[in-house]
């Protein structure tokens, strides 16, 4: 689910110092170092075919009373799993009555999850014992009986469902910037940067004014993905020069050039690519370079883009409960 899907990338990536050190779990970062989610949207012709999504959480919708007794949890009280995976079993976690943190007030009401940095899960956790240094999702209880009810699953243009619950996701997410590349509809092939990286919340504020236009043209995936590793090097601009691009996305130093987002050494970059196209061969092939390659040769470290993707929207799947899923 897509709470998991950002609670893992808000989980540092690990960054190889040399050849002889092993890779880490975490990796320490500069301070004031985010992690970045850059999204690469497909507005082609092709999203705007349906596909089916479930309904959207209602935080008003009481979904526990749906359920029987002994099987629901307690809606009002919070939830919390450690990193990326399943949402907990709330018969097998003890619940929490509050949280120390007014930054997941909004996102658990209106969206039911909240996924925190490592820094902002101690500020949430500050009352617990033990030492906090991991990404963590928090819950409300009601937004698991949701999960448990099996929600009606609806039908929506692939465009519109990638981009609500990319917004929602990146709206319920903290200590993670956000960076969104878009496939151009009336021009050549490629991509172009709509949002050079900002906070995640401020992301998902503009993508509804970025999505008004019907989807057209081609994917064209490949050139797409050219662009985006010209973008994370640093390298000259080729198709996106769009009006619609975010003049921030480029170097004011270097007329044409893009600023490459790897703005300190092993600063932690993913790719995620949001399409309702199955990649070819060679367009897998160029996604693994950017996970594998160093795209920026004069810092220390390796600075790549691992590359996630899902369609439709987000690694969406029926939920089920986990048995003795505690974290």
């Amino acid at each position: 689910m897509r709470a998991a899907f950002l609670a893992g990338l808000l989980a540092v990536a690990p960054c190889l110092a040399d050849e002889d050190e092993a890779w880490l779990r975490r990796a320490d970062v500069p301070a004031g170092t985010r992690p970045l989610l850059a999204v690469l949207l497909d507005r082609s012709a092709a999203t705007t075919g349906l596909v089916d999504v479930p309904a959207p959480f209602d935080p008003q919708i009481d979904y526990g009373a749906g359920l029987a007794a002994d099987a629901r949890c307690d809606g009002p009280k919070f939830y919390v799993r450690r990193g990326p995976g399943p949402a907990p079993d709330c018969l097998l976690v003890a619940p929490l009555e509050t949280l120390a943190c007014d930054v997941a007030r909004a996102p658990l009401a209106t969206y039911g999850y909240f996924a925190a940095s490592p820094a902002t899960t101690a500020e949430c956790l500050a009352h617990a014992a033990g030492r906090v240094v991991d990404a963590h999702v928090f819950y409300t209880g009601n937004f698991l009986n949701y999960l448990l009810s099996a929600p009606p699953w609806v039908s929506q243009p692939g465009a519109t469902a990638f981009a609500d619950r990319l917004a929602d996701a990146l709206a319920a997410t903290a200590g993670l910037d956000a960076a969104l590349l878009v496939t151009d509809d009336d021009g050549p092939g490629g991509a172009y940067v709509a949002i050079a990286p900002v906070a995640s919340e401020v992301a998902a504020a503009r993508i509804p004014t970025l999505v008004m236009t019907p989807p057209a043209g081609d994917p064209a995936l490949a050139e797409s993905l050219g662009e985006a590793a010209r973008w994370l090097r640093g390298d000259a601009v080729q198709s996106g020069n769009d009006g619609r691009a975010d003049p921030a996305a480029l170097d004011p130093r270097a007329a044409g050039r893009y600023a490459s987002p790897f703005d300190t050494a092993c600063k932690p970059v993913s790719l995620a690519l949001l399409t309702a196209s199955d990649l070819s061969s060679g367009e897998q092939l160029l996604a693994a370079e950017l996970g594998a390659a160093d795209l920026r040769e004069d810092l220390p470290g390796m600075q790549s883009a691992p590359l996630l993707w899902s369609a439709p929207g987000l690694g969406f799947s029926p939920p089920t409960r986990s048995p003795g899923q505690t974290s």
